[in-house]
């Protein structure tokens, strides 16, 4: 077997380093990390974005909810969230590390805001946020079975 390198492959979709990438089980796409705070999901052989995390900038409007500046690739707009809680769905900080789960169906990420996010991996929707880390998320992974982080 011989290793295909592109021999231009443009570092674009990210506005910062990427710190982090890994293949899906099948080859088919790829995940990448990067200090803009975002995970997105690629086509390996078109390498068109599947999708990306948001990011949000949240401040509360007391009662009525919460102002949300929201950031989807270069399109920001500003919406107003109908909760008593501002949602935060993207990392709110670099995120240095991404896994696809063995069965391809979740990404994980951990990031600088000390968090581990699990996503699906065909939408982007997040599935479930775990904190509670002193310190940045360096490394995330999966279980060979696919049912740990």
């Amino acid at each position: 077997d011989t290793l295909e390198i592109h021999p231009q492959c443009p570092a674009i979709g990210h506005s910062a380093a990427v710190t982090s990438i890994d293949f899906s089980p099948d080859g088919r796409r790829f995940v990448s990390a990067s200090g803009d705070n975002l995970v997105k999901v690629w086509d390996a052989e078109t390498r068109a974005e599947v999708w990306s995390t948001r990011t949000h900038d949240c401040k509360n409007n007391g009662s009525n909810g919460c102002i949300c500046t929201m950031q989807e690739n270069e399109d920001a707009y500003q919406t107003l969230v109908r909760n008593p809680w501002c949602p935060v769905t993207g990392h709110s900080a670099n995120v240095k590390t991404v896994a696809f789960s063995p069965d391809g169906t979740r990404v994980v990420s951990g990031s600088y805001d000390k968090t581990v996010k699990i996503w699906d991996a065909a939408t982007g929707a997040l599935v479930c946020t775990m904190s509670g880390h002193s310190f940045q998320v360096s490394i995330v992974a999966f279980s060979p079975d696919g049912k740990r982080v």
